[in-house]
């Protein structure tokens, strides 16, 4: 679906909501790397890097060499760069397919590395969603290793709350203009007059134990006052009501948290066999490793 098409069927839903994608353009990229690193609410990310740091040996042992390293929702590929160094030990040259929704970002990161990295490092960058992503690993022959950094989180349901009502009292500065950019977003591309003034960010935590569930964050924003928005690009009038809500989203929230249960479900239910797990020294975060089946038919995969 062309990004036009997407956001105009949020904006006219009911609820209405804005892709979650749609905030990362070039200007909501830079503004993800400075949330990661600068807000200190912000366990993930310093989690992954501890994972990575302590463990890469052990997860690199799965692979099979040679192999190309693809790498879905890339960013600025600072996690990446561990493996590429790593693989790097063991073959001359490695083929690397970053795949972002945000292209401008995208292409700078991506001749940054080919810089860095000279001729070992042939970069193929894929903008587009996950799904996108997906398509282009299937045109890949050889050995893969695919990296899914963020795609699953786990930790205690007490902490998980405790931090979400941390990140929803200090939601301002740099994490809150990165949630606000789809808003902006509209205003930059698509000629729209939102006043951010009569917005209120809102966050809230839904909690699902089910072994086929998932918790989620959900981040909305709650209009305060009666008003009319025009997105001429888009060529829509939005008469918002008092308390009325955009959800920052489609679907049930973001960032969804999974109990070790409900990472075995998904594994059955997708074919994957478990071939080991990692977590950070505080157990906030799993990195898993993955594995097709040997009894899975190939249209499964």
């Amino acid at each position: 679906m062309e990004i036009t098409d997407a956001v105009r069927q949020g904006l006219t839903s009911s609820p209405r909501y804005l892709p979650l994608w749609f905030r990362y353009d070039k200007t909501g990229s830079i503004l993800n790397d400075k949330c990661l690193t600068d807000n200190k609410y912000y366990y993930f990310h310093k989690s992954e890097l501890d994972i990575i740091q302590r463990y890469i040996d052990d997860m690199v042992c799965h692979v099979k060499f040679p192999c190309s390293l693809v790498d879905l929702g890339s960013g600025n590929s600072v996690k990446t760069r561990r493996f590429i160094d790593f693989l790097l030990k063991y073959q001359d040259k490695l083929k690397y397919i970053p795949v972002d929704i945000s292209e401008d970002f995208l292409l700078e990161t991506s001749n940054a590395l080919s810089e860095i990295y000279t001729n070992r490092l042939t970069v193929q960058p894929v903008a587009g969603d996950y799904s996108i992503g997906i398509e282009e690993i299937g045109k890949l022959s050889g050995n893969k290793l695919i990296c899914w950094f963020g795609g699953l989180q786990n930790e205690p349901r007490t902490q998980q709350t405790s931090r979400i009502l941390s990140l929803s009292r200090n939601m301002s500065g740099i994490c809150a203009n990165l949630y606000l950019n789809a808003l902006h977003r509209l205003n930059r591309d698509f000629q729209g007059n939102f006043k951010i003034d009569n917005f209120k960010l809102e966050v809230s935590f839904s909690r699902d134990l089910s072994v086929k569930g998932s918790s989620a964050v959900i981040i909305r924003v709650r209009s305060t006052c009666k008003h009319e928005v025009r997105i001429p690009g888009l060529n829509l009038t939005l008469l918002l009501e008092e308390g009325e809500y955009i959800d920052l989203f489609e679907g049930e929230g973001v960032s969804h948290k999974y109990t070790l249960d409900q990472i075995r479900g998904l594994a059955e239910e997708g074919h994957l066999h478990i071939e080991n797990m990692w977590t950070d020294g505080g157990n906030h975060v799993a990195y898993v490793i993955f594995s097709k089946l040997s009894n899975a038919k190939p249209a499964d995969t």
